[in-house]
């Protein structure tokens, strides 16, 4: 490439960074004493103080915002449906533990009245009279082992 082809090229570029630069460029908001307000590519002149960036970015256009307002619509649809679901879920092994607390518990209570009703038996088995004590034994242990089946091997 030869020299004017060169210079030709880096002006190119330095006129298209002067064009496309104020663009793009960042403004900053000064603030005197007395309240003035002034803006300025770059830093502040002496006597003020920056307050903050001001973005000089073109605004969207009315399909940008469009499209944004969409899918921002379609995640919070989303967004909806997966708390729905989740409530949903949350409930239904709510219910579950309910029901098994509750199948527990009546468990727990028929083993303590089959618990009782051997005991029962085994007291009556030894007050029997000796003509009767062979069959209240043989039904105190029916009991027993009814109530280890149906509660000791569960545990």
């Amino acid at each position: 490439m030869n020299i004017r082809a060169r210079q030709l090229a880096g002006l190119s570029l330095w006129i298209c960074t002067l064009i496309c630069a104020p663009a793009q460029a960042a403004l900053t908001r000064c603030e005197d004493t007395a309240g003035k307000v002034t803006y300025m590519q770059g830093e502040c002149p002496g006597g003020t103080r920056a307050v903050r960036e001001v973005s000089t970015s073109p605004a969207a256009s009315s399909a940008e915002q469009r499209q944004a307002q969409q899918q921002s619509a379609a995640e919070a649809r989303s967004a909806a449906q997966l708390k729905t679901e989740r409530e949903k879920k949350e409930r239904a092994e709510a219910a579950a533990e309910r029901r098994a607390q509750a199948a527990a518990s009546k468990r727990q209570q028929q083993c303590t009245k089959l618990k009782l009703h051997a005991q029962r038996l085994a007291d009556q088995a030894q007050r029997a009279t000796p003509a009767k004590q062979a069959q209240a034994r043989q039904k105190a242990q029916r009991a027993a082992d009814d109530y280890a089946a149906r509660c000791q091997a569960s545990r």
